[in-house]
């Protein structure tokens, strides 16, 4: 292979070893934009990120979504990406960062300090949630019925989300080298 793979194992010692053995589910080629250093910091939050859109949300073109904590690591990626496929994207961030999301492609953007998300956002088909605790409890009031709220923290109140009529879930990503591999197109 003429570059290095994304370390995306699983088992602690592989991380840190010169040669490995994985399964073609657990690489994927390094972009060449990026140097090792770089493409080594991408896996985890990148993988988060599609995989909380798309597999765990089911976000697609022309649907609405709030991503909480658009200015970190999983959220910067996730902005990118809905954008990519076509989403309108609203975020909270802290004011030092709402032009960052502005430039990454976020259609509205709310200081979660003195903003007050659920009175700004028109409903949304997806909540991300990168935050948890009384953000994910306010975002119920702004996803449609039929939406998903998606959290990477805390598991939803199930009995509010049947209430709302809404899916809810909580995930942990996981290793996949095409998610990687997608999320480079």
């Amino acid at each position: 292979m003429s570059t290095l793979p994304y370390p995306l194992s699983n088992h602690p010692k592989i991380n840190s070893a010169k040669v490995v053995l994985a399964r073609v589910d657990e690489v994927a080629a390094k972009p060449k934009s990026l140097d090792a250093v770089g493409a080594a910091a991408v896996p985890l939050a990148g993988i988060t990120a599609w995989q909380g859109l798309f597999d765990q949300g089911g976000l697609r073109q022309g649907q609405r979504v709030l991503i909480h904590g658009g200015a970190g690591g999983v959220g910067h990626f996730a902005i990118q990406f809905a954008k990519a496929k076509g989403a309108w994207v609203a975020t909270t961030v802290s004011a030092s960062d709402k032009e960052f999301a502005r430039d990454l492609g976020a259609d509205q953007v709310i200081d979660y300090k003195s903003e007050k998300f659920e009175d700004l956002v028109e409903p949304v088909d997806l909540v991300f949630d990168l935050v948890g605790g009384e953000t994910q409890e306010r975002s119920f009031k702004v996803v449609k019925p039929g939406g998903a709220l998606i959290s990477t923290l805390q598991e939803p109140d199930e009995a509010r989300a049947a209430d709302c009529n809404i899916r809810a879930a909580r995930y942990t990503a996981q290793p996949n080298g095409l998610n990687c591999s997608k999320s480079r197109t």
